[in-house]
């Protein structure tokens, strides 16, 4: 009820917030709050825009509870207008999605620690195969039929690591 300036909640929402009903007052200032201090100019302008421009409300933000915890909740909802076209209330859901956030955010950090692995695997091995294509190209051909056909096929088995490692590192 934006007229009234009153929130109101199911119990699932007050736990969602780590609040008790009957002594948690929901409004919008207690909210804004709840929300961490660093998101909560974005939570602010996405309540505003989807009321000025009539769109949906769709975000998701940090909250922190009273112990201290910190908590992402999806919040989406939208604004009801009077005959006048005045926004007087507001309605819409909240969902705790911590788990799939941390979830996404160790899958980014195992990523982006496997791609510093395979960056590294592929520097070191650069150079020795550099070596061993570098030996084949220098090596007196014609001499010995077994030599050089065991020469042929450690060239051709070092241009595909080569190959290999090129692709690892693309």
């Amino acid at each position: 009820d934006m007229k009234k300036d009153k929130i109101t909640w199911s119990d699932q929402l007050f736990r969602i917030f780590g609040q008790e009903p009957g002594v948690f007052e929901a409004n919008y200032p207690s909210l804004v709050e709840i929300i961490h201090p660093e998101d909560r100019d974005a939570f602010n302008e996405d309540v505003a825009k989807s009321i000025e421009e009539k769109a949906q409300h769709d975000i998701i933000h940090r909250i922190v509870i009273n112990n201290g915890e910190v908590r992402y909740v999806h919040q989406k909802g939208r604004t009801f207008y009077n005959e006048h076209g005045e926004p007087v209330r507001m309605r819409g859901t909240t969902q705790d999605v911590t788990k799939d956030i941390i979830s996404n955010q160790q899958i980014v950090e195992q990523n982006h620690e496997l791609q510093n692995f395979v960056r590294i695997i592929s520097h070191n091995l650069r150079g020795p195969i550099s070596n061993l294509l570098m030996l084949s190209k220098i090596y007196e051909w014609g001499k010995d039929e077994m030599n050089d056909d065991i020469v042929k096929k450690i060239e051709h088995t070092t241009e595909a690591l080569d190959q290999t490692i090129k692709d690892l590192h693309h």
